[in-house]
């Protein structure tokens, strides 16, 4: 089977901690796997601003750390209490964060602050590397695809994005995606299934398959279940 990757797929897949991070890459299990440019302009542009955010929280985290000593159920308060970075809502799970930092220092209870220090900096070193090194990976193994930019594709983006339910919707840039899959499956005659761990894109699976050429769309959490 040819999976198409969202851009959610590939960021899941490059940032360690994610919580989609081992979903993303059990995909990389199969062959025939598939995405845009669209995608990967995306998918870069989100990773670098990901990257920067981690940065300056993991900068925030230190900040706050005035004592000598901090316990466990300080720590994870002292975490989940950063949730704005330059005015901007954080996205990432916080909790996760403070449970996989904690987990990486193999503390229990309590630990000084220049342990803790120290093993931020190994995490932050760490997540760079990764992001980078499994992007690059992407770049390397997948199927890369250039829309024809004289295709118009005009309508079908304006019907995708009238989709809507509620707050549930198909929003730019996941209109250019899901073109991207279908006209990759135009041009080269193939059975393509479109694998994303967008909630709003799952759930307007029934009419996005009436409007495209797309086989089927699968939400990332049971594309493993799917027959290949």
């Amino acid at each position: 089977m040819n999976f198409f990757l969202d851009s959610n797929v590939i960021i899941g897949y490059c940032i360690e901690i994610d919580y989609w991070f081992h979903y993303a890459e059990k995909m990389f299990n199969n062959e025939n796997l598939y995405w845009s440019t669209t995608v990967q302009e995306e998918s870069s542009r989100k990773i670098n601003k990901l990257r920067n955010t981690y940065h300056r929280f993991f900068i925030l985290i230190e900040d706050d750390l005035n004592e000598t000593y901090i316990s466990k159920k300080e720590f994870f308060e002292l975490v989940q209490s950063i949730k704005y970075i330059n005015n901007e809502k954080i996205q990432f799970q916080r909790k996760n964060l403070a449970k996989y930092i904690w987990t990486r220092g193999g503390w229990l209870e309590e630990t000084n602050i220049q342990d803790l220090i120290e093993n931020l900096n190994h995490i932050q070193y760490g997540l760079k590397k990764t992001m980078l090194q499994n992007f690059n990976f992407c770049e390397e193994t997948l199927n890369l695809y250039e829309r024809n930019s004289e295709s118009d594709y005009a309508i079908l983006i304006k019907d995708l994005e009238s989709l809507k339910n509620g707050k549930k919707r198909i929003h730019y840039p996941d209109s250019e995606i899901l073109v991207d899959c279908h006209d990759l499956s135009v041009v080269n005659n193939l059975d393509i299934v479109f694998i994303s761990s967008d909630g709003d894109i799952i759930f307007f699976k029934k009419e996005i398959k009436k409007m495209t050429n797309i086989k089927d769309l699968v939400f990332l959490k049971n594309a493993q279940f799917y027959p290949n």
